[in-house]
Protein backbone atom coordinates (compact mmCIF):
# COMPACT_ATOMS: atom_id res chain seq x y z
CA UNK A 1 0.00 0.00 0.00
CA UNK A 2 1.19 4.09 -0.54
CA UNK A 3 1.70 6.04 1.73
CA UNK A 4 0.54 9.17 -0.03
CA UNK A 5 -2.09 10.21 -2.51
CA UNK A 6 -1.61 13.19 -4.49
CA UNK A 7 -5.13 14.01 -7.01
CA UNK A 8 -5.04 16.10 -9.67
CA UNK A 9 -7.37 19.24 -9.13
CA UNK A 10 -8.25 22.21 -12.06
CA UNK A 11 -5.09 23.85 -10.74
CA UNK A 12 -2.21 21.65 -8.46
CA UNK A 13 -3.15 18.61 -6.77
CA UNK A 14 -3.98 17.91 -3.41
CA UNK A 15 -1.44 15.93 -1.20
CA UNK A 16 -2.97 13.07 1.05
CA UNK A 17 -1.62 11.34 3.96
CA UNK A 18 -2.92 7.83 4.41
CA UNK A 19 -1.48 7.53 8.08
CA UNK A 20 -2.35 10.67 9.68
CA UNK A 21 -5.37 11.58 8.26
CA UNK A 22 -3.89 15.44 6.86
CA UNK A 23 -4.55 17.08 3.50
CA UNK A 24 -2.19 19.76 2.03
CA UNK A 25 -2.41 22.23 -1.61
CA UNK A 26 0.05 21.50 -3.72
CA UNK A 27 0.59 24.30 -6.70
CA UNK A 28 0.82 23.13 -10.12
CA UNK A 29 4.62 23.83 -10.08
CA UNK A 30 5.19 21.22 -6.96
CA UNK A 31 2.63 18.66 -8.84
CA UNK A 32 4.75 19.23 -12.04
CA UNK A 33 7.44 18.56 -9.86
CA UNK A 34 6.20 15.37 -9.24
CA UNK A 35 5.07 14.03 -11.79
CA UNK A 36 8.64 14.62 -13.32
CA UNK A 37 10.04 13.18 -10.24
CA UNK A 38 12.22 15.87 -8.91
CA UNK A 39 11.81 15.02 -5.14
CA UNK A 40 13.05 18.89 -4.03
CA UNK A 41 11.31 19.54 -0.48
CA UNK A 42 9.36 16.69 -0.74
CA UNK A 43 12.38 13.89 -0.47
CA UNK A 44 9.89 11.96 2.29
CA UNK A 45 7.49 11.11 -0.83
CA UNK A 46 9.98 8.51 -2.09
CA UNK A 47 11.59 5.91 0.16
CA UNK A 48 15.37 5.26 0.33
CA UNK A 49 15.36 3.22 -3.40
CA UNK A 50 13.85 6.21 -4.82
CA UNK A 51 10.59 4.75 -5.53
CA UNK A 52 7.38 7.36 -5.00
CA UNK A 53 5.83 6.12 -1.68
CA UNK A 54 2.55 7.95 -3.56
CA UNK A 55 -0.61 7.16 -5.62
CA UNK A 56 -1.49 9.31 -8.28
CA UNK A 57 -5.23 10.09 -9.42
CA UNK A 58 -6.10 11.94 -12.83
CA UNK A 59 -9.14 14.03 -12.97
CA UNK A 60 -11.56 12.36 -14.33
CA UNK A 61 -12.31 15.13 -17.11
CA UNK A 62 -10.30 17.46 -18.70
CA UNK A 63 -8.77 19.83 -16.28
CA UNK A 64 -9.53 22.81 -17.80
CA UNK A 65 -13.64 22.10 -18.03
CA UNK A 66 -13.16 21.06 -14.15
CA UNK A 67 -15.23 23.45 -11.89
CA UNK A 68 -13.24 26.17 -10.16
CA UNK A 69 -15.70 26.28 -7.29
CA UNK A 70 -14.84 22.41 -5.70
CA UNK A 71 -12.41 19.69 -6.00
CA UNK A 72 -12.20 17.18 -8.24
CA UNK A 73 -13.32 14.62 -6.34
CA UNK A 74 -14.75 14.93 -2.74
CA UNK A 75 -11.56 14.58 0.12
CA UNK A 76 -13.73 13.11 2.36
CA UNK A 77 -17.58 11.07 2.05
CA UNK A 78 -19.81 10.81 4.37
CA UNK A 79 -21.16 7.25 4.20
CA UNK A 80 -24.98 6.94 5.94
CA UNK A 81 -24.50 3.21 5.00
CA UNK A 82 -28.03 2.61 7.01
CA UNK A 83 -30.41 4.63 9.05
CA UNK A 84 -31.29 1.95 11.32
CA UNK A 85 -30.37 2.62 14.96
CA UNK A 86 -30.22 0.88 18.67
CA UNK A 87 -31.31 4.37 20.14
CA UNK A 88 -34.08 7.20 19.55
CA UNK A 89 -31.95 10.37 20.33
CA UNK A 90 -34.08 13.00 21.05
CA UNK A 91 -32.16 15.42 18.40
CA UNK A 92 -31.16 13.26 15.72
CA UNK A 93 -30.68 15.46 13.07
CA UNK A 94 -32.33 12.47 10.43
CA UNK A 95 -34.83 10.89 12.65
CA UNK A 96 -32.95 7.43 12.57
CA UNK A 97 -34.99 4.22 14.15
CA UNK A 98 -35.71 0.43 13.02
CA UNK A 99 -38.27 0.52 10.60
CA UNK A 100 -36.34 1.71 7.05
CA UNK A 101 -37.06 -1.21 4.70
CA UNK A 102 -35.10 -0.57 1.53
CA UNK A 103 -31.24 0.53 1.97
CA UNK A 104 -28.54 0.67 -0.56
CA UNK A 105 -27.60 -3.39 -0.96
CA UNK A 106 -23.79 -4.48 -0.05
CA UNK A 107 -22.96 -4.81 -3.95
CA UNK A 108 -24.38 -1.56 -4.49
CA UNK A 109 -21.99 -0.23 -1.84
CA UNK A 110 -19.19 -1.53 -3.22
CA UNK A 111 -19.61 -0.45 -6.62
CA UNK A 112 -19.55 2.87 -4.73
CA UNK A 113 -16.51 2.61 -2.91
CA UNK A 114 -14.70 1.43 -6.36
CA UNK A 115 -16.04 4.74 -8.24
CA UNK A 116 -14.72 6.40 -4.77
CA UNK A 117 -11.14 5.24 -5.14
CA UNK A 118 -10.85 5.88 -8.67
CA UNK A 119 -11.40 9.31 -8.60
CA UNK A 120 -9.32 9.78 -5.39
CA UNK A 121 -11.83 10.31 -2.73
CA UNK A 122 -9.00 10.19 0.21
CA UNK A 123 -11.73 9.49 3.52
CA UNK A 124 -14.83 7.59 4.03
CA UNK A 125 -16.77 8.51 7.12
CA UNK A 126 -19.07 5.20 8.04
CA UNK A 127 -22.18 6.82 9.68
CA UNK A 128 -25.79 6.21 10.17
CA UNK A 129 -27.95 5.87 11.81
CA UNK A 130 -25.59 3.72 13.91
CA UNK A 131 -23.02 1.62 11.38
CA UNK A 132 -22.22 -0.82 13.48
CA UNK A 133 -25.82 -2.28 12.91
CA UNK A 134 -25.22 -2.73 8.89
CA UNK A 135 -25.46 -6.40 8.59
CA UNK A 136 -22.50 -6.35 6.64
CA UNK A 137 -19.95 -3.88 8.25
CA UNK A 138 -17.22 -5.82 8.43
CA UNK A 139 -17.02 -6.90 5.00
CA UNK A 140 -16.94 -3.53 4.16
CA UNK A 141 -14.52 -2.24 6.64
CA UNK A 142 -12.17 -5.46 4.80
CA UNK A 143 -12.97 -3.79 1.48
CA UNK A 144 -12.22 -0.52 2.09
CA UNK A 145 -9.12 -1.59 3.91
CA UNK A 146 -8.08 -3.43 0.04
CA UNK A 147 -9.08 0.04 -1.37
CA UNK A 148 -6.37 1.77 0.89
CA UNK A 149 -8.92 4.30 2.52
CA UNK A 150 -8.27 6.41 5.66
CA UNK A 151 -11.76 5.26 7.35
CA UNK A 152 -13.41 7.38 10.19
CA UNK A 153 -16.63 5.81 11.80
CA UNK A 154 -19.38 7.85 13.56
CA UNK A 155 -21.22 6.10 16.23
CA UNK A 156 -23.47 6.34 19.70
CA UNK A 157 -20.91 4.13 21.07
CA UNK A 158 -23.74 1.77 22.50
CA UNK A 159 -21.42 -1.51 21.74
CA UNK A 160 -20.70 -5.37 23.76
CA UNK A 161 -17.49 -6.66 24.66
CA UNK A 162 -17.95 -8.76 21.01
CA UNK A 163 -18.64 -5.40 19.13
CA UNK A 164 -15.38 -4.34 21.01
CA UNK A 165 -13.04 -6.91 19.50
CA UNK A 166 -14.69 -6.62 15.96
CA UNK A 167 -13.68 -3.50 15.41
CA UNK A 168 -10.21 -3.62 17.23
CA UNK A 169 -9.18 -6.21 14.37
CA UNK A 170 -10.30 -3.86 11.68
CA UNK A 171 -8.33 -0.54 10.07
CA UNK A 172 -10.58 1.83 11.32
CA UNK A 173 -8.02 5.04 12.18
CA UNK A 174 -10.77 7.56 13.79
CA UNK A 175 -13.75 6.69 15.99
CA UNK A 176 -15.55 9.34 16.99
CA UNK A 177 -18.34 8.76 19.96
CA UNK A 178 -21.44 10.73 20.61
CA UNK A 179 -21.44 12.07 24.39
CA UNK A 180 -23.56 14.83 25.09
CA UNK A 181 -22.92 15.74 28.98
CA UNK A 182 -22.57 13.78 32.50
CA UNK A 183 -24.41 10.86 33.21
CA UNK A 184 -28.01 11.80 34.13
CA UNK A 185 -27.88 15.14 31.22
CA UNK A 186 -26.74 12.24 28.70
CA UNK A 187 -29.18 9.45 29.47
CA UNK A 188 -31.66 12.03 29.26
CA UNK A 189 -31.40 12.67 25.51
CA UNK A 190 -30.03 9.05 24.28
CA UNK A 191 -31.83 6.92 26.69
CA UNK A 192 -31.66 5.11 29.98
CA UNK A 193 -28.09 3.26 30.72
CA UNK A 194 -26.27 4.33 27.71
CA UNK A 195 -23.34 7.07 29.55
CA UNK A 196 -22.53 3.94 31.27
CA UNK A 197 -21.87 1.52 28.00
CA UNK A 198 -20.60 4.56 25.93
CA UNK A 199 -18.15 5.53 28.71
CA UNK A 200 -17.34 1.76 29.18
CA UNK A 201 -16.63 1.51 24.99
CA UNK A 202 -15.01 4.18 25.56
CA UNK A 203 -11.99 2.83 28.59
CA UNK A 204 -12.22 -0.58 26.07
CA UNK A 205 -11.58 1.31 23.07
CA UNK A 206 -8.20 3.17 24.74
CA UNK A 207 -7.10 0.23 26.39
CA UNK A 208 -7.01 -1.15 23.09
CA UNK A 209 -4.55 1.95 21.49
CA UNK A 210 -5.21 1.62 18.38
CA UNK A 211 -7.52 4.25 17.43
CA UNK A 212 -8.22 7.83 17.57
CA UNK A 213 -10.73 8.47 19.90
CA UNK A 214 -12.96 11.86 19.74
CA UNK A 215 -15.77 12.93 21.42
CA UNK A 216 -18.81 14.89 19.84
CA UNK A 217 -20.81 16.50 21.64
CA UNK A 218 -24.27 18.39 20.35
CA UNK A 219 -23.97 21.93 21.92
CA UNK A 220 -27.54 23.32 23.20
CA UNK A 221 -28.86 25.46 25.75
CA UNK A 222 -29.45 22.56 27.88
CA UNK A 223 -25.49 21.67 28.06
CA UNK A 224 -23.61 24.49 27.52
CA UNK A 225 -22.92 24.79 31.16
CA UNK A 226 -21.50 21.20 30.74
CA UNK A 227 -18.87 22.05 28.81
CA UNK A 228 -15.65 21.83 31.16
CA UNK A 229 -17.45 18.81 32.49
CA UNK A 230 -17.27 17.18 29.25
CA UNK A 231 -13.48 18.34 28.36
CA UNK A 232 -12.33 16.91 32.11
CA UNK A 233 -14.11 13.68 31.28
CA UNK A 234 -12.44 13.25 27.76
CA UNK A 235 -8.78 14.11 29.78
CA UNK A 236 -9.54 11.58 31.85
CA UNK A 237 -10.69 9.06 29.07
CA UNK A 238 -7.64 9.96 27.33
CA UNK A 239 -9.64 10.95 24.06
CA UNK A 240 -7.81 12.63 21.79
CA UNK A 241 -10.23 15.67 20.83
CA UNK A 242 -13.99 16.52 21.57
CA UNK A 243 -15.88 18.23 19.09
CA UNK A 244 -18.89 20.76 20.28
CA UNK A 245 -21.50 20.56 17.26
CA UNK A 246 -24.30 23.61 18.04
CA UNK A 247 -27.73 22.10 17.57
CA UNK A 248 -29.41 22.08 14.16
CA UNK A 249 -32.82 22.22 13.88
CA UNK A 250 -32.99 19.21 11.59
CA UNK A 251 -34.83 16.14 11.40
CA UNK A 252 -35.72 14.99 14.98
CA UNK A 253 -34.59 18.51 16.44
CA UNK A 254 -36.76 20.45 14.12
CA UNK A 255 -40.09 19.25 15.86
CA UNK A 256 -38.86 18.47 19.60
CA UNK A 257 -39.67 21.31 22.62
CA UNK A 258 -38.49 18.84 25.55
CA UNK A 259 -34.99 19.28 25.15
CA UNK A 260 -32.58 20.69 22.44
CA UNK A 261 -32.69 24.39 22.13
CA UNK A 262 -30.92 26.26 19.80
CA UNK A 263 -27.71 28.32 21.46
CA UNK A 264 -28.14 32.21 20.96
CA UNK A 265 -25.62 34.93 19.60
CA UNK A 266 -24.76 35.55 23.33
CA UNK A 267 -24.44 31.68 24.30
CA UNK A 268 -22.05 31.10 21.31
CA UNK A 269 -19.87 33.97 22.80
CA UNK A 270 -19.57 32.02 26.28
CA UNK A 271 -19.30 28.71 24.84
CA UNK A 272 -15.83 29.75 22.68
CA UNK A 273 -14.53 32.13 25.68
CA UNK A 274 -14.85 29.30 27.98
CA UNK A 275 -13.21 27.06 25.18
CA UNK A 276 -10.37 29.15 24.73
CA UNK A 277 -9.96 29.06 28.29
CA UNK A 278 -10.10 25.17 28.30
CA UNK A 279 -7.59 24.66 26.15
CA UNK A 280 -4.78 26.51 28.38
CA UNK A 281 -5.98 24.12 31.13
CA UNK A 282 -5.52 20.72 29.27
CA UNK A 283 -4.40 18.83 26.35
CA UNK A 284 -7.44 17.24 25.27
CA UNK A 285 -7.95 19.31 21.48
CA UNK A 286 -11.36 20.59 21.42
CA UNK A 287 -13.15 21.79 18.22
CA UNK A 288 -16.07 23.86 17.74
CA UNK A 289 -17.70 26.59 15.24
CA UNK A 290 -17.41 30.31 15.08
CA UNK A 291 -13.62 30.09 17.24
CA UNK A 292 -12.46 33.51 16.23
CA UNK A 293 -10.75 34.52 19.70
CA UNK A 294 -7.98 32.45 19.78
CA UNK A 295 -5.05 35.30 19.40
CA UNK A 296 -1.99 32.99 17.72
CA UNK A 297 -4.01 29.97 15.98
CA UNK A 298 -1.40 27.84 17.85
CA UNK A 299 -3.84 25.07 18.82
CA UNK A 300 -3.74 21.37 17.97
CA UNK A 301 -5.98 20.33 15.16
CA UNK A 302 -7.32 17.00 14.87
CA UNK A 303 -6.40 14.97 11.74
CA UNK A 304 -8.59 16.05 8.97
CA UNK A 305 -8.69 15.49 5.31
CA UNK A 306 -10.59 18.71 4.65
CA UNK A 307 -9.09 22.60 4.00
CA UNK A 308 -11.96 24.31 5.01
CA UNK A 309 -11.04 27.72 3.83
CA UNK A 310 -13.37 30.05 2.21
CA UNK A 311 -16.40 28.06 3.07
CA UNK A 312 -18.07 24.74 5.23
CA UNK A 313 -16.48 22.17 3.34
CA UNK A 314 -19.84 20.69 2.11
CA UNK A 315 -20.13 20.30 -1.18
CA UNK A 316 -16.98 21.61 -2.05
CA UNK A 317 -14.60 19.22 -0.44
CA UNK A 318 -17.40 16.78 1.19
CA UNK A 319 -20.25 14.55 -0.04
CA UNK A 320 -22.66 12.62 1.76
CA UNK A 321 -24.75 9.81 0.55
CA UNK A 322 -27.72 8.43 2.48
CA UNK A 323 -28.86 4.81 2.30
CA UNK A 324 -31.38 5.19 -0.38
CA UNK A 325 -28.71 6.63 -2.58
CA UNK A 326 -29.54 10.08 -2.73
CA UNK A 327 -26.69 12.78 -2.96
CA UNK A 328 -25.97 16.27 -1.01
CA UNK A 329 -23.66 17.77 0.41
CA UNK A 330 -24.65 18.24 4.46
CA UNK A 331 -25.83 15.59 7.17
CA UNK A 332 -27.97 17.80 9.14
CA UNK A 333 -29.41 19.71 5.98
CA UNK A 334 -33.03 18.86 4.98
CA UNK A 335 -31.52 16.91 2.33
CA UNK A 336 -31.66 14.17 4.89
CA UNK A 337 -35.76 14.22 5.30
CA UNK A 338 -37.78 11.18 4.53
CA UNK A 339 -40.44 13.52 2.68
CA UNK A 340 -40.00 15.41 -0.51
CA UNK A 341 -40.12 19.10 0.62
CA UNK A 342 -38.98 22.02 -1.32
CA UNK A 343 -36.45 22.43 1.25
CA UNK A 344 -34.99 18.65 0.51
CA UNK A 345 -34.85 19.66 -3.26
CA UNK A 346 -32.67 22.58 -2.63
CA UNK A 347 -30.26 20.37 -0.39
CA UNK A 348 -30.09 17.45 -2.42
CA UNK A 349 -27.67 17.38 -5.76
CA UNK A 350 -28.70 13.91 -6.99
CA UNK A 351 -29.47 10.77 -6.76
CA UNK A 352 -27.23 7.27 -7.22
CA UNK A 353 -29.98 5.11 -8.80
CA UNK A 354 -30.74 7.19 -11.87
CA UNK A 355 -27.05 8.83 -11.95
CA UNK A 356 -23.47 8.69 -11.67
CA UNK A 357 -21.71 10.20 -8.87
CA UNK A 358 -19.05 12.24 -10.76
CA UNK A 359 -21.38 13.52 -13.21
CA UNK A 360 -23.42 14.61 -9.73
CA UNK A 361 -20.40 15.80 -8.14
CA UNK A 362 -19.31 17.89 -11.54
CA UNK A 363 -22.45 19.79 -11.83
CA UNK A 364 -21.99 23.32 -10.31
CA UNK A 365 -25.14 23.83 -10.95
CA UNK A 366 -26.91 21.10 -8.21
CA UNK A 367 -24.55 22.39 -5.78
CA UNK A 368 -25.58 26.26 -5.44
CA UNK A 369 -26.39 26.22 -1.96
CA UNK A 370 -23.19 24.73 -1.20
CA UNK A 371 -20.77 26.47 -3.78
CA UNK A 372 -22.14 29.74 -4.58
CA UNK A 373 -20.87 32.45 -1.79
CA UNK A 374 -23.27 34.98 -3.26
CA UNK A 375 -26.01 32.78 -2.62
CA UNK A 376 -25.18 30.92 0.92
CA UNK A 377 -22.76 33.56 2.63
CA UNK A 378 -24.27 36.59 4.08
CA UNK A 379 -23.15 40.14 3.41
CA UNK A 380 -21.91 40.46 6.95
CA UNK A 381 -19.74 37.15 6.64
CA UNK A 382 -18.30 38.43 3.74
CA UNK A 383 -17.25 41.83 4.94
CA UNK A 384 -15.82 40.43 8.06
CA UNK A 385 -12.24 40.00 8.77
CA UNK A 386 -12.44 37.27 10.18
CA UNK A 387 -13.79 35.24 7.55
CA UNK A 388 -11.85 33.02 5.25
CA UNK A 389 -8.81 33.76 8.25
CA UNK A 390 -10.56 31.85 11.49
CA UNK A 391 -14.12 31.58 10.33
CA UNK A 392 -15.73 30.28 7.25
CA UNK A 393 -18.99 31.85 7.85
CA UNK A 394 -22.20 31.25 8.38
CA UNK A 395 -23.78 27.84 8.33
CA UNK A 396 -26.31 27.44 5.71
CA UNK A 397 -28.62 25.34 7.72
CA UNK A 398 -28.48 27.55 10.60
CA UNK A 399 -29.37 30.46 8.23
CA UNK A 400 -31.78 28.76 6.72
CA UNK A 401 -33.67 26.91 9.38
CA UNK A 402 -33.37 29.94 11.42
CA UNK A 403 -33.38 32.86 9.02
CA UNK A 404 -35.37 31.68 5.79
CA UNK A 405 -32.43 32.15 3.42
CA UNK A 406 -29.17 30.09 3.14
CA UNK A 407 -27.20 33.82 3.53
CA UNK A 408 -29.36 34.90 6.31
CA UNK A 409 -27.07 36.16 9.25
CA UNK A 410 -25.93 33.32 11.26
CA UNK A 411 -28.02 33.36 14.53
CA UNK A 412 -24.66 32.05 16.34
CA UNK A 413 -22.15 35.00 15.07
CA UNK A 414 -21.44 36.92 18.28
CA UNK A 415 -18.80 39.72 16.57
CA UNK A 416 -21.18 42.23 17.09
CA UNK A 417 -21.10 41.11 21.04
CA UNK A 418 -16.38 41.52 21.19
Amino acid sequence: MKTYKIREEKIGAMLFDNQTGKSMVLTEEQYQNLLHHNKEGFEYLYDNEGSPLFTIFRARMDRNSLPSDCLSAPSKVYFEITRRCNLKCVYCYNNSRNDFKVELDKERIFELIDHFYDTGTFEIRLTGGEPTLHPDLFELLAYLKKKDFFVSLATNGVWNENLIRKISETDIKIIIVSLDGPEAYHDSMRGKGTFSVVTNTIRELQRINKFALKINTVLCKENKDYIEAIVKLADDLGVKGVNFAPLRCSGRAANETNYGTPLTQSDMYEVVKKITELRKQCKVMIQTYYDILEEDNSTGTFPSSLLNNTSCAAGIEVAAINPFGEVYGCVVSPANSEEDTAEKRLFTAGNLAVEDFSHIWLDSLRWKIYRDLTFNKSKKCLECTFYSKKCFGNCIVDSYAQGGSPNAESPLCFVDLL
